[in-house]
């Protein structure tokens, strides 16, 4: 009984550390604002401004073709599947995993 008790103490003290963790994936949907350098600024359908990084790693699509950061173009119709990544000095940041450009 006393391993049991002890087992179920040690799910449930670890359980809240497991489900908070970092690195799921969020939608964002908008228009591109600006460009600076890795950061696009997007607009949202509810009109707030958004910032997303986009590394070496970030998948860039039109339709099914690769497409190159350099293609993506202010005014632009986009979607931003991401997730949060932190700096160097901890701040967390929405790092771009996937970017569709509309066709």
């Amino acid at each position: 009984m006393k391993r049991v008790s002890a087992a179920l103490f040690l799910v449930f003290a670890i359980a809240p550390r497991v489900l908070a963790h970092e690195g799921h994936l969020h939608k964002l949907m908008g228009t591109v604002a600006a460009i600076h350098g890795e950061r696009l600024q997007v607009t949202t359908t509810t009109g707030e401004t958004s910032e997303v990084v986009v590394n070496d790693k970030t998948r860039i699509l039109r339709g099914v073709t690769a497409q190159k950061a350099a293609d993506i173009k202010p005014g632009e119709r986009i979607v931003v599947v991401m997730n949060e990544s932190k700096n160097q000095a901890g701040k967390a940041l929405p790092t771009a995993k996937e970017i569709r450009l509309r066709k």
